[in-house]
């Protein structure tokens, strides 16, 4: 087999591979938080004329809600005032400027450039000048999960040109100069930062991931519900990402410890580092013992365990609680109570607090998971069937190129 053949045989091997790589399923997408940073207060705003003040007042920083490894901050901001004096002259002051930046999903980091002009110009009389300010720099700040505020440090220089007769600058001082400049802006942030993808899921039981789907109308989100993405089988789920089932949908999420939770259609569902936050639907738990408390959240209760099997389903402000199997601290967030369940024991709760103990046959209630979870296995969605035909031609297509390969090479043999 000469040299070129080889080559040619390489190059179409290597393309082959690209191909069916792009085209199998990405799970790991790295989404955005759309957020803005407003109602911006300068410290020692006492120092800045009053336009310059309200422009920092004024300008909101905005990130989109995007997906990428970065996403696009930008903010703009204009503001004018006019002066009136007893000496007959009007003063007006200008200012403009932007903000752009990059913020980053994985580190929290947001960074970027400024730019600001102040135009002052007075007319009258006996008065006449302009002077403009320039400023310009580069800024940089991490935004952690929780933050309410945040505040920015603007690093730059500060470039100052005048004309016509300046006031407060005497004979041999020169109004034009260039120098360094400072300045703090507190903001208000309005959105929500959710935890970055470098935060280790559902620290308590290990990693959290999808091991049985069925259906299709499954998606998840991680920026608190703004845009939703379709959810793969084997995907790994993150610390804050809401999962949301459809009508059809009914899905199993495993630890890495070997604990479960099934979620059955029609539910949503937000992963806590530490437990479970239920908004409505029903769900299915079933909890290995590791010492750390794993807690189930809804809108009126805490339940709290150690490890055991349990539901939970809520269903208009009404919660209820199913022990299989254990012991459960279940708590009313509006009066305090709290209350054991064990084996065998159910509870509601609402808005006025804990409901009386009932009891139901843990038999039942079992088997209907179970027989939904052999369904569920027996399943495979449309997105599974695509990634393992993929995977079937991928395997075949690369063994059609070696054996057209060896057979290259044998005949090349034979003519030698």
């Amino acid at each position: 087999m000469s040299f070129s053949s080889s080559l040619k045989f390489l190059i179409v091997t290597v393309a082959v591979l690209i191909f069916f790589h792009a085209a199998l399923p990405d799970n790991q997408v790295v989404a955005g938080s759309g957020f803005s940073l407003v109602e911006g207060q300068p410290k020692n705003s006492d120092s800045l004329s009053k336009p310059m003040a309200d422009f920092w007042r004024n300008l909101k920083i905005e990130v989109k809600d995007e997906e990428g490894d970065t996403l696009p901050a930008h903010g703009e901001a204009a503001t004018e005032s006019q002066t009136g004096t007893v000496k007959n002259y009007i003063k007006t002051v200008t200012d403009k400027g932007s903000v752009d930046g990059v913020y980053s999903p994985k580190t929290g980091g947001i960074s970027g450039t400024y730019q600001l002009s102040e135009v002052e110009k007075a007319a009258g009389p006996k008065v006449n000048y302009t002077i403009t300010k320039e400023y310009s720099g580069k800024f940089s700040v991490t935004i952690k999960p929780g933050d309410k505020t945040v505040q920015i440090t603007y690093n730059g220089s500060r470039t100052q040109t005048a004309s016509g007769k300046v006031p407060g600058y005497g004979p041999g001082e020169d109004p034009n100069f260039t120098g360094t400049w400072g300045f703090t802006v507190d903001y208000k942030l309005e959105g929500e930062i959710l935890p970055n993808d470098s935060i280790t899921p559902a620290e308590n039981h290990g990693g959290l991931s999808v091991s049985n789907i069925k259906g299709d109308d499954l998606v998840f989100s991680s920026n608190g519900g703004q845009t939703w993405k379709a959810l793969y089988p084997k995907a790994e789920i993150k610390i804050q990402d809401t999962i949301k089932t459809g009508p059809k949908t009914f899905l199993t999420l495993t630890y890495a410890d070997g604990s479960t939770f099934r979620i059955k259609p029609n539910s949503v569902v937000t992963i806590l580092s530490d437990g479970l936050q239920i908004q409505y639907g029903d769900t299915w738990l079933d909890l290995r013992k590791n010492g750390k408390r794993f807690e189930v959240i809804t809108y009126t209760t805490v339940a709290g365990v150690l490890g055991t099997t349990f539901t939970v389903s809520v269903n208009n402000d009404v919660t209820t609680l199913k022990t299989i199997e254990g012991s459960i601290a279940f708590k009313s967030k509006v009066t305090g109570k709290t209350e054991t369940v064990n084996t065998g024991e159910s509870m509601t709760a609402d808005k006025k607090g804990l409901g009386q103990k009932t009891t139901f046959d843990v038999a039942a209630e079992n088997d209907s998971w179970k027989s939904l979870q052999a369904e569920t296995s027996n399943t495979t969605n449309t997105m599974t069937k695509i990634g393992s035909s993929i995977t079937t031609y991928y395997i075949i297509g690369f063994v059609i190129l070696i054996i057209i390969g060896l057979s290259s090479i044998l005949r090349k043999n034979k003519r030698g």
